[in-house]
């Protein structure tokens, strides 16, 4: 599987199940959200962790499931 694929795997599954994501290894410090309404929006780490506090925070209870399921075994 690419690493692509790997790393939707386990946010799909880390939002689904509610578990937490290793974002150490799956994200650089560098990483940066890209979005013009967010100016001040953290970078790095701090940056993912928040993106999927957010989201989590903002959505009811879901489950994502990735439509090849295969590719995620």
């Amino acid at each position: 599987m690419s690493r692509q694929k790997d790393v939707l795997c386990q946010i799909a599954e880390a939002i689904s199940v509610g578990g937490d994501l290793p974002i150490t290894k799956r994200f650089t410090e560098s990483f940066r959200l890209s979005k013009p309404t967010k100016p001040n929006w953290p970078v790095g780490h701090s940056s993912t962790q928040k993106l999927l506090n957010t989201f989590k925070a903002l959505t009811p209870p879901i489950k994502l499931e990735i439509l090849k399921r295969s590719h995620c075994l």
